[in-house]
């Protein structure tokens, strides 16, 4: 700093440094206060935008924008929990350590500068490629503050019949909506729509003007504004939103927000920039193709001509990775089906199944693991292949996958028998069934699981997909939002009902003791978080290995715990030391 000559100029530096605010404490962050703050926010933002009081609206906005708390969530967010907290921006700048978090925290919103976006691509069906605009860490942590703001207020607007992107809202409940519209077969014919490079397209203009009085609204210009990165090569963007950040998927559902006013009620299903709109007959269906078309026009997008059809129910479409089709049921009385207004018991049955294409792209991947990894031992493949089956089959559970569950095994099963045998060309196929194949799962009498034993004793074994129930989704109400205060209870009763659909048995049970909340932050324990098992009281301190001695906490939520446990027990010492 230099010498201090006198003291008027050692009062002016300390008057300086005082203005400078330390950067927060990561670890003695307190998450579940932090979350409340975040919630009763929203809450009231939301309340605020249903009673139509605008001014409320804005000045509850920019309190949300200048809220710590929010700023800890989205640094939280973006830094911490999201798969991408890797990934570097043009700056090349991550953030990993706690003093990192807390330093970014603090100089949130202190430049005016935005940086353009990170060009990448990641690869499509049928050879195609995706652009993808990845922001530096620092407008990232910023969206997500922004998106806190903005988020509840469009809440209370946007329509019940759309379920991409939406908190509390996801794949399935527009899935369990198509089949009610199809089975009970009012309207036989199915415009199934796809939007040509909806997130690459969006009218500047046009959803600028849609967000209207947003304290944050230039900011929100700034990165529509910033252009992208390609190596040393710099794109202006004049349309469209980055995928890749944080709020661009709110701005695109903001974007196509009103669809449902310009149709007849109960046609539309919308889940992000895919949705499909139902019809009485194929006339209809071209007319409302025509309208949408205008529509959209507006908003500087249009329909992509190869993925938009119209279809009739009896021959099924896909939508969202499934197919659904309505079919004539044996035994029961048959009626024409043409018929408008036929009961769903009156010969016909609709059925929603994964896609041929899903269950192609899966035998895909296992193939390709499979001979990728060829040369590992048993113990190193069986963990490449667990999480993709697990998450595949949950993701169908919901439907009629049984049979096709079924079918996965059998095909895995062949894949794994000739990976056996090319390990082992000179010994005979009983000899391979015994050292790859045993009754390794517990609870199960079956001797064809494919697993082994490890050294310490523990069995790791190839879970199959057939083993995971089929449990029937619960759709969410389409007036229900997750930002109403009178939803609280019904909210957490769907996050427990949730927490009971666990993969795992033990990790199930210890769900549902804690009614599917952490008990560190208080957030959903299955937000796609990492989770870990923690003693209540450590094992050195006497604890025992009973379930009600252990709780589920997500991995950050665990280290802090380990931190703030190890930060105590150092203070004892030293004041035991004192004393």
């Amino acid at each position: 700093m230099g010498r201090l000559r006198d003291n008027k100029t050692l009062a002016s530096a300390t008057t300086r440094l005082e203005r400078i605010k330390p950067a927060s404490d990561w670890n003695t962050v307190d998450w579940r206060k932090t979350e409340r703050n975040v919630r009763r926010l929203r809450g009231r933002i939301f309340r605020a935008e249903k009673k139509g009081d605008k001014r409320k609206v804005y000045l509850l906005q920019k309190l949300m924008l200048r809220s710590h708390s929010n700023r800890l969530s989205a640094v939280r967010r973006v830094a911490q929990t999201n798969k991408g907290k890797n990934t570097p921006g043009v700056d090349r700048v991550i953030v990993k350590t706690p003093a990192e978090r807390g330093r970014l925290v603090d100089t949130l919103d202190k430049t005016g500068r935005v940086m353009p976006a990170r060009r990448v691509w990641i690869p499509k069906k049928k050879n195609e490629r995706r652009p993808l605009g990845i922001p530096v860490i620092r407008e990232r942590a910023e969206q997500a503050v922004s998106k806190n703001a903005l988020e509840p207020q469009w809440e209370a607007r946007f329509e019940g019949c759309s379920y991409g992107f939406r908190p509390g809202r996801g794949c399935h409940d527009a899935l369990v909506l198509i089949h009610a519209r199809v089975r009970w077969g009012r309207m036989p014919y199915v415009l199934d729509a796809d939007i040509k490079g909806a997130f690459d397209n969006i009218n500047h203009d046009f959803l600028l003007n849609a967000i209207g009085d947003f304290p944050w609204k230039e900011k929100i210009r700034g990165w529509l504004k910033a252009g992208v990165m390609e190596g040393l090569t710099y794109e202006p963007t004049e349309t469209g939103t980055p995928q890749g950040g944080v709020i661009s998927p709110l701005l695109a559902n903001i974007a196509l927000h009103g669809m449902e006013r310009v149709l007849p009620q109960g046609r539309l299903v919308r889940y992000a920039d895919d949705f499909v709109i139902f019809a009485k007959s194929r006339a209809e269906a071209e007319a409302l193709r025509e309208l949408v078309v205008n529509w959209l026009a507006k908003r500087g997008l249009k329909l992509s001509e190869e993925k938009t059809a119209i279809r009739n129910v009896h021959d099924g479409f896909d939508f969202l990775g499934c197919t659904i089709r309505r079919f004539y049921t044996p035994g029961r009385k048959r009626v024409d089906r043409n018929r408008l207004f036929a009961s769903p018991k009156e010969g016909y049955t609709t059925i929603i199944k994964p896609s041929k294409e899903s269950v192609q792209r899966l035998r895909s991947r296992l193939r390709e693991i499979v001979r990728k990894y060829g040369s590992l031992p048993q113990a190193a493949l069986i963990p490449r292949l667990n999480p993709m089956l697990v998450g595949w089959a949950n993701y169908f559970r919901p439907h009629a996958s049984k049979a096709i569950f079924g079918k996965v095994d059998a095909y895995l099963w062949q894949l794994l028998w000739r990976w056996a045998c090319r390990r082992h060309p000179n010994k005979g196929k009983y000899w391979i069934a015994d050292r790859y194949w045993g009754q390794f799962a517990p609870g199960r009498k079956d001797r064809w699981i494919f697993g082994c034993s490890t050294p310490d004793g523990r069995n790791i074994y190839l879970r199959r997909t057939a083993w995971i129930p089929i449990v029937r989704h619960e759709i969410v109400p389409k007036d229900f939002s997750r930002d109403d205060p009178a939803l609280v209870e019904y909210w957490l009763k769907r996050a427990e009902r949730r927490s009971q659909k666990g993969a795992l048995p033990f990790q199930r049970t210890l769900t549902v003791l804690q009614k599917g909340l952490c008990p560190v932050c208080g957030c959903e324990i299955d937000n796609d978080e990492r989770v870990e098992i923690d003693h209540i009281i450590p094992r050195h301190k006497g604890g025992s290995n009973h379930v009600l001695n252990k709780q589920l906490l997500h991995y950050f939520c665990h280290q802090q715990k380990t931190l703030r446990e190890q930060r105590e027990r150092r203070q004892k010492q030293t004041t035991d030391l004192f004393q």
